[in-house]
């Protein structure tokens, strides 16, 4: 490959990244948690609901205090493991929603950068730190 078209396959590069950057800047939802979260939300309301429910049912006061730190134990769990995926349940709904009908990890390592820090534009980290956001950096930065 000659060095003019090494250079116009750079540049093009350069421009698909900088088109990918400012779809995540503009589109990026920070609300968006996909179908399993959804899921996992209904299934803790219910487990405080059935929680409730037998509560009241029992009269005996060692029972209930069983049932409610059972309860609040497993609700408790169920909670962190939401917290402890929703970056992920984000960055993937904001995939699927983003993508072109391939696979595209350049735009899945900037929506990862996005969900991190969801205020700040990417197109301004670009603008201050150019080599962040080149291909290789951007897949490289997707296994650590």
């Amino acid at each position: 490959m000659s060095k003019e078209a090494e250079r116009a396959s750079a540049q093009s590069s350069a421009d698909s990244i900088l088109e990918r950057i400012d779809r995540v800047d503009v589109k990026f939802s920070e609300f968006r948690w996909g179908p399993t979260a959804s899921l996992l939300l209904g299934v803790i309301i219910l487990l405080v609901i059935a929680i409730y429910v037998t509560e009241l049912t029992y009269q005996d006061l060692g029972a209930r205090f069983a049932i409610a730190a059972a309860g609040i134990a497993v609700v408790l769990s169920m909670t962190q493991l939401m917290v402890d995926q929703i970056g992920s349940w984000i960055a993937a709904a904001n995939y699927r929603r983003l993508r072109l009908r391939k696979r595209d990890p350049i735009l899945y390592a900037l929506i990862l950068m996005k969900t991190d820090h969801p205020r700040i534009r990417l197109r301004d980290a670009q603008q201050l730190n150019p080599k962040l956001f080149e291909p290789e950096r951007l897949v490289e930065n997707l296994y650590r």
